[in-house]
């Protein structure tokens, strides 16, 4: 029978096998949640579920964002930290827009109910039908951002696997 180890002991036997310029190096180039819940990235990002959103903060900055989906953030850290500003850009404002389709898609929901006179609920279901256009638009290019985002990390994994196998 496999016994699971805490996260806590784990860290200890690390912290005792590692120097603690091995442990940083480390810790730069890991994603881990914490007991509290909050995510840990390569060392310089944190991530912490507040109500509806994800807050990411960076350490050592005044940076601190919102975003919907937990991914949209730690897509958003990954591009930041290899210095691809613009995808990091593109995915905020995507994140950004998404709330505004989500919430628009809601609203028309809730109008086509409600409405009686049928001009205006063909018009209400045109607008719903744009809106859940671009909220899936909107996913389908966060969705290839994310793809890439996944693809340096695993090229990281392998790197780095690779690197501390033959040490």
């Amino acid at each position: 029978m496999k016994r699971k180890i805490s996260e806590v002991k784990m860290f200890a036997i690390l912290t005792k096998l590692l120097s603690k310029e091995k442990l940083s190096e480390l810790e730069r180039q890991s994603i881990y949640k914490d007991q509290e819940g909050t995510y840990n990235l390569f060392g310089a990002y944190l991530i912490r579920p507040a109500g509806y959103v994800f807050v990411l903060t960076k350490k050592n900055t005044h940076t601190e964002i919102d975003f919907t989906d937990l991914k949209n953030a730690v897509t958003w850290a990954t591009f930041d930290h290899i210095n691809n500003i613009n995808s990091a850009r593109k995915v905020l404002e995507l994140d950004m827009k998404l709330t505004g389709a989500v919430e628009n898609v809601k609203i028309y929901e809730g109008l086509c109910r409600k409405t009686k006179n049928i001009d205006t609920k063909i018009i209400y279901l045109s607008k719903l039908q744009e809106n859940r256009i671009k909220r899936n638009t909107i996913l389908s290019e966060l969705e290839s951002h994310i793809g890439k985002a996944k693809e340096w990390q695993y090229k990281q994994f392998e790197i780095n696997s690779s690197k501390y196998s033959k040490q």
